[in-house]
């Protein structure tokens, strides 16, 4: 058994292992269904191949964050201010 932070590290999911725990901390990873949101959860070695990000999360298919639909919003907005001119 391996520590879940060493894990996506290794399955170039995070970064670091300082990302890993973040992504994990702030429920993006799930190993298998399970939404996994403790840095220390121990994966087995046959679930290693199930770790992928939560279908929530902006990582994975799920809607944007904050910042990109914040993005999203103001560059509608500066196009449609082009238009008019």
């Amino acid at each position: 058994q391996l520590a879940c932070p060493l894990d996506l590290g290794c399955h170039s999911v995070a970064k670091s292992i300082h990302h890993a725990r973040v992504l994990i901390r702030q429920g993006h990873i799930r190993v298998g269904k399970q939404i996994v949101d403790v840095p220390s959860f121990l994966v087995r070695v046959e679930s290693e191949k199930h770790i992928d990000f939560a279908p929530n999360s902006p990582f994975g298919g799920g809607k944007p964050g904050r910042v990109a639909r914040r993005k999203a919003k103001s560059g509608s907005k500066a196009t449609a201010g082009e238009d008019e001119e």
